[in-house]
């Protein structure tokens, strides 16, 4: 499959993970929940959600998941989250920016380093096959 094609379905994956992250942020944040804890619940749904969605639309992985490829999206999932997370943090904390514009703003900042991490790392060997 090629990259632009891959691109756009980690797009589309990405936005339905997206809406999971933001309306559960909203929910939590009406709720009373702080919004970095009510962050961290957000983000790890939504990390959830897009690893199906990514191992089947995306990157056209077959059959059922391992508890190694898992594992292997959650580190660079995690690592995106943190990059994610802290960039959302700063933006609230600091620059007092609204929590759905912050969280908009470090999504679109960890797009690029979590493409790459899974394309490469997680359904490279698989997905390059095809």
């Amino acid at each position: 499959m090629a990259v632009k094609e891959k691109l756009a379905k980690f797009v589309v994956a990405g936005g339905v993970g997206f809406a999971v992250d933001a309306g559960l942020l909203w929910l939590l944040l009406e709720a009373g929940l702080p919004s970095l804890p009510a962050r961290l619940l957000s983000l790890a749904l939504a990390l959830l959600t897009t690893w199906r969605i990514n191992r089947r639309f995306a990157f056209r992985t077959e059959g059922r998941g391992s508890v190694g490829e898992f594992a292997k999206y959650l580190s660079v999932g995690l690592s995106t989250s943190v990059l994610n997370y802290l960039s959302f943090a700063a933006l609230v904390v600091l620059a007092q920016v609204p929590p759905l514009v912050a969280l908009a703003a470090a999504s679109l900042l960890a797009l690029t380093f979590s493409f790459l991490g899974y394309d490469r790392f997680v359904f490279g060997e698989r997905s390059s096959k095809e």
